[in-house]
């Protein structure tokens, strides 16, 4: 709940459950496969903080809120942006998900 129905290859690894396991839940439908070791529960009604929580999710532990990204988060000015900026610590390559590299 906590992570807005989404679990990670990193929270599997945690909890004991193999990374095939998610695999063979999205693959029965009781999961959906969002990115790469991102999975997310469809059975929890999605929020307005989903596309900020997946955006930081897609990029890795280190990864964070840049921006006008902040800003909507908190309702702190007029804006909607069309993508989520994030930012990491670490050098991104071309392989991070597309919008994520600052």
């Amino acid at each position: 709940m906590g992570q807005y129905g989404y679990v990670t290859a990193a929270d599997a690894r945690t909890l004991g459950i193999p990374m095939v396991e998610l695999g063979k839940l999205a693959a029965r439908g009781q999961i959906r496969h969002v990115a790469y070791g991102l999975y997310r529960f469809d059975d929890l009604p999605p929020t307005r903080y989903d596309q900020f929580f997946e955006a930081v999710a897609r990029v890795g532990d280190d990864a964070h809120l840049t921006g006008d990204a902040v800003l909507a988060l908190h309702n702190l000015a007029l804006v909607n942006p069309r993508h989520v900026r994030v930012g990491t610590t670490r050098r991104c390559a071309p392989s991070c998900p597309t919008g994520s590299r600052s």
